[in-house]
């Protein structure tokens, strides 16, 4: 999965030339893995009115390694093939995870930036609510946290 060169601008790409002037519009996971209702609303866009109430559960959720060392046991399989320790499991190294990353985030410089007019990406600068990320946008301090009058230092 890390070796491989595509992504998802090439799935973007693909599918916009297999169908001609159909609409594509991206959401990010970021902002809407844990608000269903929104992502469905921008689906439908309007033509519904969806609950925008929704019950947060969390569906299919992947196993820990203590769940997975039991399924690999149940199954016949070799639970001391899984790393030791408990908690999540992380399939990939700290090199293929920057990769990821960092492929991840071209996709999404090049949807900001308009995806060669191909699709659309939808974003909400105010999420309704927290989820359990952070929202997109600037999670530091920055340019627009100083003052607007003055510089680096006071002056008198």
């Amino acid at each position: 999965m890390v070796e491989q060169t595509r992504s998802w601008r090439d799935v973007i790409t693909d599918t916009a030339c297999a169908f001609p002037g159909v609409e594509i519009v991206v959401d990010d996971h970021e902002t809407y893995a844990g608000r269903p209702e929104r992502r469905l609303a921008h689906m439908v866009d309007g033509a519904i009115d969806v609950p925008m109430e929704h019950a947060r559960l969390w569906l299919h959720r992947s196993p820990d390694l203590a769940q997975l060392r039991a399924a690999f046991s149940k199954r016949g399989g070799n639970p001391a093939k899984l790393p030791s320790g408990e908690g999540r499991w992380y399939p990939f190294d700290a090199l293929q995870n920057a990769k990821l990353r960092e492929t991840y985030a071209d996709d999404m410089f090049w949807l900001h930036a308009g995806a060669d007019g191909l699709a659309t990406l939808i974003t909400e600068d105010q999420p309704d609510q927290a989820g359990e990320n952070l929202p997109g946008g600037a999670t530091t301090r920055g340019q627009t946290h100083d003052r607007k009058n003055g510089g680096l230092a006071r002056t008198g």
